[in-house]
């Protein structure tokens, strides 16, 4: 998953996004939950990936947005959603799709995301384990800017 980042291969997408949550188990003793060891992260390589691959993923994001009911999953993929697209275009891609999808339960899951968009700043993380800083969205400069 590491190389497929690295080469930015747009083809490893709709993989990649399959795994976004991969591993989705916890390590039995809870002082191995460290979102760094050893220069990689274990618990987040297809979502490292996929911000690596950059807007071409998106599109197989919310595709497995739509599909998954795991939670690990679903924060995953709108954590990398809005790293890769930010807040409001994020917005203006969920309700794009949403309006497409002819699938009842899809389109459910799809507005379910849409309704965390607004407070997901903070909110997307993993149960039991800290996102790490290079997934979250970015956050807005709310400092006064400098004057000289």
């Amino acid at each position: 998953m590491f190389l497929l980042g690295e080469m930015r291969a747009v083809e490893a997408g709709e993989v990649l996004a399959e795994y976004i949550g991969f591993p989705q188990v916890l390590p039995a003793d809870v002082r191995d939950l460290v979102p760094e060891r050893g220069g990689f992260r274990p618990h987040w390589l297809a979502a490292e990936a996929l911000l690596k691959i950059g807007r071409p993923a998106i599109s197989h994001v919310m595709r497995k947005l739509s599909e998954t009911d795991h939670t690990t999953e679903r924060r995953a993929c709108l954590a990398v959603l809005l790293a890769l697209a930010g807040r409001e275009d994020a917005s203006a891609a969920l309700t794009s799709t949403i309006k497409r999808e002819t699938d009842l339960r899809k389109r459910s899951r799809l507005e379910q995301a849409l309704g965390v968009l607004p407070r997901a700043g903070t909110d997307v993380q993993l149960p039991g384990l800290e996102v790490p800083s290079w997934l979250r969205p970015p956050e807005a400069d709310t400092r006064a800017p400098e004057t000289g």
